[in-house]
């Protein structure tokens, strides 16, 4: 009798889903870089606008240590951009996918939308506290003043009013100031006083003349509104509605 013996078939070598180290240490690195820059300017955008008002978001951070922290979402991006080349190389050519990769990849993504949240986003996040503490009236003015229409909205939905003061100014003097004709429509039809002076004597429509914004200007006068000038130049620049009114004040007396 014949035995069959059975050859061994010889190990086919297995492409394993491997990513590159120096690619993946890359990521790792920008992720950690965008990481901490999240949580600066998330930290401006809530808990110090809790506890001192209108922030200029980012301000302290390029102007000091933290600079390099700017650089790092831009890292970000173009690794992302080579990881996905590297992804879908490897799915043309019908290779096996790492895990880690792909977390990687999610997480940098998110990460980038968290970083493109715009200031309006947190406040409206956190309307309720802001609505009612101390920095409402400088919130809503200033949100005013550069043209978040949705965080005026909120604001006067949590039952700030329409012609509450910051720094002497109304939200309509803010509107006015930086031409923001859209949300001077909407605190016209929400009642404003379109005539309100703020400290110095200057109407809103008299601010808009001021700043040069005819846009702004017109709207105001088609409505009714008055040029009226205080016995100062009434152009309180939208930085002032970020600064604490101390620090205004003495502006003010040089």
């Amino acid at each position: 009798m014949f035995t069959v013996t059975e050859v061994p078939r010889a190990s086919q070598p297995t492409d394993t889903p491997k990513f590159p180290l120096w690619l993946l240490g890359t990521g790792v690195f920008a992720l950690l870089g965008s990481g901490a820059l999240a949580a600066r300017l998330i930290l401006e955008m809530t808990v110090w606008t809790w506890e001192q008002g209108p922030q200029m978001v980012g301000f302290k951070l390029i102007h000091g240590s933290g600079v390099l922290l700017v650089l790092f979402p831009f890292l970000l991006i173009s690794w992302l951009a080579v990881a996905a080349a590297y992804t879908l190389w490897r799915l043309l050519k019908r290779r096996p996918l790492s895990r880690i990769s792909l977390v990687a990849m999610a997480l940098s993504v998110g990460l980038l939308g968290l970083l493109d949240r715009p200031y309006g986003f947190w406040q409206r996040l956190f309307i309720d506290r802001l609505a009612s503490g101390p920095y409402a009236a400088r919130l809503f003015t200033y949100d005013a003043a550069i043209g978040d229409l949705a965080t005026v909205k909120a604001f006067l939905a949590r039952g700030v009013a329409v012609d509450v003061r910051a720094n002497g100014q109304t939200a309509l003097h803010g509107a006015a100031v930086a031409g923001q004709v859209e949300v001077i429509e909407y605190l016209i039809a929400a009642g404003a006083d379109i005539n309100a002076t703020d400290r110095l004597g200057a109407s809103p429509l008299d601010v808009a003349i001021s700043e040069k914004r005819p846009e702004a200007a017109a709207y105001l006068a088609d409505h009714g509104a008055k040029a009226v000038r205080g016995p100062k130049p009434s152009n309180v620049a939208i930085p002032d509605l970020t600064r604490p009114p101390a620090r205004l004040e003495r502006s003010e007396q040089k």
